[in-house]
């Protein structure tokens, strides 16, 4: 929107619409311009949401002082909106929000809060000492914000006035305690096990796509460990792999090692090309040979194509080179322009694309080495998505728009614009989630339609985004002290965070193909493994409590696989809350919640 073009707007229809656009959406550059320029909406409870959403409480309060324009609100705003005004509620400490939204609302409603709303609930109840208020939420919320208020009321140092319910908190209290899960700014549904400090920087972290190994790329050399057993294996030595890169085949028996060239002058002559990468087996790590080719100078991307049977390396020179695996034999160069290669990827049906300096995308066929098609962005291309539905989805490098082109009859469509993005983008093999950070949060794109979310709240703001688990969690780091954080996609629901609480950023990061096992490298070069809950376990954490009987949990006693350490504490600590909630002595939610108590 061209802000400019509605500022000092003297037809109330024209402002009207102004303020329309900011209940529709929440922008907050619309809400500082009505701020600024006073328009006032001509209809009282939208005029009232409007004050709400620009910072005006106290005329707010005049218009709306029971907060049912902030409950219509909720009922049928999008999250994007509601995600604003939570974030709206909690900076102002409103108490008349978190009235209206748990007014009348039984305990199996509690399951359609949004993260951003059970996070602005509990700060504000918290802030304004509504003790018994949290305690009374505690046995509606999920388990993974039961967990959390618990927290809050343990910290303040309150108990319950009853005696029955002071067993009850005191059971959960010690349980809490002992619950690892529980951090500061979230939920960490994952076992961590911390590897290895290296000091002298990290430059790649790679999981085999089994989930068996990690191979990291460090002063000097390649190490390896086991997972989930944390124990180092084996270490190619200090000169073997000069380059950054790694790359591991999709069956997780041959690593790839990039040795990175530079031209010397003059040139020496020679019978053979550079070598351009070395091959090694895994687990061992012995060398099976050497990749060689006219690679020039510095690679600027490398991977093993899907299928396992190519290795590709995108140079300055803007050519790709190829080598058949697992042979290592040269296969041909790709060349179409003389713009350096920024970015490759490649898929199941053996088509490769290369991104380059300049716009230019190419889209190559590998068996034959045939330029399949010949696309531009207005940017110079930092990263390429193929997804699996057809198509070619591409970013800038660092941002910049984010744009789509679509096949009809083999020829590409003029390119569709999704949005702008501050950052790299990421998205499902499916291509129907696209991540991007923006400037205001982290933006959702969903399907080809470009229908955009927001993600709000500390795990918003991160610099680096990657989709794990064949798209069904994606992960948000590079922001300082904030770990990694997860959402489950396609809900966008907050999964939790990966954080030691160390102040650390998280610089690298890598998931084994079914995001089990993640690993992650710090900026004190922190090497940390973290094997994922059972899902069934991190979903269950999510329901209402209200939805979850002891039954429930017998699944997790019945499975052959050995809980982790965090799932038994878990599971006792859901366990006690389901017991608890149906102690005869310590009454229902439904029963016992009053918002006019508070």
């Amino acid at each position: 929107m061209a802000y400019a073009a509605i500022k000092g707007l003297g037809d109330q229809d024209l402002v009207d619409a102004v303020c329309d656009a900011l209940l529709a959406t929440g922008e907050p550059e619309i809400a500082e311009l009505i701020k600024a320029d006073g328009y006032e909406h001509s209809r009282a409870p939208y005029r009232a949401v409007v004050f709400f959403l620009t910072g005006d409480m106290e005329r707010y309060r005049s218009l709306d002082p029971t907060g049912a324009a902030l409950r219509d609100v909720h009922e049928h705003a999008d999250g994007t909106v509601r995600g604003r005004v939570a974030e709206c509620a909690r900076a102002t400490t409103c108490l008349e929000w978190a009235h209206a939204l748990v007014r009348g609302r039984s305990a199996v409603q509690f399951g359609g809060l949004t993260d951003p709303e059970w996070s602005a609930l509990a700060a504000i109840l918290d802030a304004t000492e509504q003790r018994d208020a949290l305690w009374r939420l505690v046995f509606a919320a999920p388990p993974v914000r039961a967990a959390q208020l618990l927290r809050l009321l343990d910290a303040a140092g309150w108990t319950p006035d009853d005696p029955v319910e002071r067993r009850a908190f005191a059971e959960l209290q010690a349980l809490l305690r002992a619950d690892r899960a529980v951090v500061q700014d979230g939920w960490v549904p994952a076992e961590p096990t911390r590897l290895a400090k290296i000091q002298d920087g990290i430059r790649n972290v790679t999981v085999t796509p089994d989930g068996l190994r990690v191979i990291v790329n460090a002063d000097g050399r390649v190490r390896m460990w086991a997972i989930p057993s944390g124990e180092e294996q084996s270490a190619i030595p200090r000169g073997e792999a000069q380059g950054w890169r790694l790359a591991v085949t999709p069956d997780s028996r041959l690593l790839v090692t990039e040795h990175r060239n530079y031209d010397p002058w003059p040139r020496p002559m020679s019978a053979e090309p550079p070598v351009a990468a070395s091959l090694w087996e895994l687990p061992s790590g012995k060398r099976l040979g050497f990749l060689r080719g006219p690679v020039k100078g510095r690679v600027n991307d490398m991977l093993v194509t899907p299928d396992g049977k190519f290795l590709a390396m995108g140079d300055r020179t803007g050519a790709v080179h190829l080598w058949h695996l697992p042979s290592g034999a040269w296969a041909g160069s790709l060349v179409g322009t003389n713009d350096a290669v920024t970015c490759l990827t490649a898929s199941a049906n053996g088509t490769l694309v290369s991104g380059h300096v300049g716009g230019a995308i190419l889209m190559w066929r590998l068996w034959n080495g045939k330029l399949l098609k010949r696309l531009h962005s207005v940017n110079t291309v930092g990263g390429v998505l193929l997804p699996t539905r057809g198509g070619v989805i591409a970013a800038g490098v660092g941002g910049g728009l984010v744009e789509a082109w679509s096949f009809v009859d083999l020829l590409p469509s003029k390119p569709r614009v999704l949005g702008h993005a501050v950052g790299e983008v990421t998205g499902t093999p499916d291509g129907t989630i696209l991540a991007g950070r923006g400037a205001d949060g982290i933006q959702l794109w969903r399907s080809s339609g470009g229908i955009r979310d927001l993600l709000f709240g500390p795990g918003a703001k991160m610099d680096c985004l990657r989709t794990l688990a064949e798209g069904d969690l994606l992960a948000g780091f590079g922001h300082a002290g904030a770990g990694v954080h997860l959402w489950r996609l396609p809900s966008a629901r907050t999964e939790g965070v990966l954080t030691d609480d160390s102040g650390a950023s998280v610089k690298r990061l890598s998931a084994s193909a079914d995001g089990r096992s993640v690993v992650t490298a710090d900026d004190e070069g922190v090497l940390t493994l973290w094997q994922l809950w059972d899902e069934r376990l991190r979903d269950l954490s999510h329901l209402p409590l209200a939805y979850i009987q002891l039954a429930h949990l017998g699944q997790f006693k019945d499975s052959e696989a050995k809980p982790l350490a965090g799932e038994r504490t878990c599971l006792d600590l859901v366990s006690a809350l389901v017991r608890w909630r149906d102690h005869p002595m310590v009454a229902a939610y439904d029963q016992r919640w009053n918002p006019s108590d508070a």
